[in-house]
C-alpha cells in the first residue's frame, strides 16, 4: 500500500509509544546490544549502559544479501529493508517500464505483486526451484507461484544473477 501511495509512512507503524508504556516495555532505540552476561541477566549495551533482564530475546533483524557479483556500484539497483529504502525504490518505479527483481521471498514477491499492478513489466529471478521455498510448504508456494504469473509476473525459477550490466553507470540489464 506504501509504494502505490495509498498508505503513509505513520500509518505503517505496527506498534505505537503509547502501547510499549502501556505494556512495561522499554525501547532503547539507536543502541546496539555490545555483550550479553546470561550469568547476571545483563545485557551491555552500546553506549556504555547495562540493562538487566528475567528473559531475553534475540531477534536481529535482517539485511539484505549483497550480490557478490559484478556491477552491483551501477545506479538503478536497490535493496529494500527499510522506508529509506522504500522511498528511493518508490521513486524509481514512477518512472519505470520494467523491474527485474532478484529473489522470490515475501518481500521480493510483495514488491513484484506491486509493480506488476502498476503496470510494469516485472521478472522475477529466484535460484531456488520454487518461491519463499525456506518459509512456506511446497503447495502454498505454487499458490503463490500460480497468482503472480496471473499478474503478468514472469517467474524464473533455477535461475541466479552472474552480473549486472550497465550503460552510462546505470543498470540495463
Amino acid at each position: 500500500a506504501y509504494m502505490k501511495g495509498e498508505a503513509t509512512a505513520e500509518s505503517l507503524v505496527l506498534r505505537g509509544e503509547a502501547f510499549y508504556r502501556e505494556q512495561a516495555i522499554d525501547l532503547a532505540l539507536g543502541v546496539r546490544a555490545a555483550a550479553i552476561a546470561p550469568g547476571e541477566r545483563r545485557l551491555s549495551l552500546s553506549d556504555g549502559g547495562a540493562l538487566g533482564y528475567d528473559h531475553l530475546v534475540l531477534a536481529t533483524g535482517a539485511r539484505a544479501r549483497p550480490l557478490p557479483i559484478p556491477g552491483t556500484d551501477l545506479r538503478g539497483g536497490h535493496a529494500l529493508r527499510d522506508l529509506p529504502d522504500a522511498d528511493r525504490l518508490k521513486a524509481e518505479i514512477a518512472r519505470a517500464s520494467s523491474a527485474v527483481i532478484v529473489g522470490a521471498g515475501f518481500i521480493g514477491l510483495e514488491l513484484a505483486a506491486v509493480a506488476a499492478k502498476l503496470g510494469l513489466a516485472v521478472t522475477v529471478l529466484e535460484a531456488a526451484p520454487r518461491v519463499m521455498m525456506r518459509a512456506i510448504s511446497e503447495p502454498m508456494s505454487r499458490a503463490f507461484e500460480a497468482k503472480h504469473r496471473s499478474l503478468g509476473v514472469d517467474l524464473r525459477l533455477g535461475e541466479g544473477v552472474r552480473a549486472l550490466i550497465g550503460e552510462a553507470g546505470r543498470v540495463t540489464g
